[in-house]
């Protein structure tokens, strides 16, 4: 059995090609199911989802990619200022100093963005953004604010085609 998993364009039209393996040489009858999944929660800047200190599941393989946070020139990393497929979250910073915030460990090739305030961020305001600070994830050291809160944005690598599950830590 097969599945295929891709970012459909509401009014495209699509052809799909259903078809035996190369080394199965009998056919007959079966069934196929076209069924659309939605994009996380936290898919759009302004649902951010607000998160303590610690480590955090995400799945960003339904994420589209979002208007904001996609020029910003501290993002400009082997030539790309993209962060694709990326989910939203906020931080509320419990004390001022160092903070990590990373995809280290996660099984697809991240790239963070971090901004200051909640919600969507302004153009040309990041704090920091990193892609590969730790193999293909990605790390960032920020000073935070006590009682500051933060957006973070979490995505993809441009050139990466596909989202997955993964790990955001924040650490202080």
């Amino acid at each position: 059995q097969s599945r295929a998993v891709f970012q459909a364009i509401a009014g495209n039209v699509y052809t799909i090609q259903l078809g035996l393996s190369g080394t199965t040489f009998d056919g007959g009858p079966g069934e196929f199911t076209v069924r659309p999944v939605a994009p996380p929660a936290n898919d759009d800047c302004s649902n951010a989802t607000a998160i303590p200190m610690g480590a955090h599941a995400f799945d960003n393989t339904q994420a589209t990619t979002s208007a904001e946070g996609q020029s910003e020139l501290a993002c400009n990393i082997f030539g790309s200022t993209s962060v694709n497929q990326d989910v939203w979250y906020t931080w509320t910073a419990p004390a001022s100093g160092c903070t990590i915030i990373d995809t280290c460990g996660s099984g697809i090739d991240t790239k963070l963005a971090i901004y200051p305030g909640p919600g969507c961020p302004a153009a040309g305001t990041a704090i920091d953004c990193n892609d590969d600070g730790c193999g293909l994830q990605s790390k960032l050291r920020i000073t935070a604010t006590a009682g500051a809160t933060y957006t973070i944005q979490v995505g993809l690598y441009p050139w990466f085609p596909v989202g997955g599950a993964g790990l955001l830590n924040v650490s202080q």
